[in-house]
């Protein structure tokens, strides 16, 4: 059987030709599928480090807070509590931009939380510095208090 002619026939050539376009129009829109999931993906992987990148700027803070808190209770030295007077208006800030970033009210509540436990940390390192600047010092107090806000903490 002499297939030469049935191969050069245009009936087979656009045969041909059609079923490489569907092939290549298939190909094409499983393409642009993957490349618009991996784009929401990338969205939320930025998200998420956004988010993680604000929890460490406030964990960091507070861990400055309280160097600075300790260093004074220790030396007596003011200038040692410019990190801990700085530090509470720049977790707050940085706690706007964490709150802008979450849209999941679950996640709120425990931002909400998170919040209530650094204000609550911030009462604790002020009422630690009352008792150091008291006189007479009560050093079980003092001791009590900073227990209370590495629990906390």
């Amino acid at each position: 059987m002499n297939l030469k002619p049935f191969l050069k026939s245009s009936f087979f050539l656009k045969g041909v030709f059609v079923i490489s376009l569907f092939m290549l129009l298939y190909i094409s829109s499983i393409s642009y599928k993957h490349t618009n999931s991996l784009d929401e993906a990338s969205a939320l992987l930025m998200q998420s480090y956004k988010i993680q990148f604000q929890l460490e700027h406030i964990s960091s803070m507070l861990k400055d807070a309280e160097t600075g808190q300790r260093g004074y209770i220790i030396t007596h030295d003011t200038l040692l509590l410019a990190p801990y007077k700085t530090a509470e208006g720049k977790i707050y800030k940085s706690y706007l931009k964490l709150k802008s970033l979450i849209e999941d009210s679950e996640q709120n509540k425990n931002l909400d939380t998170l919040l209530q436990l650094i204000t609550f940390r911030f009462k604790l390192m002020d009422h630690s510095l009352n008792i150091v600047s008291s006189k007479p010092k009560n050093a079980q107090l003092l001791d009590e208090n900073l227990l209370r806000g590495k629990a906390v903490m």
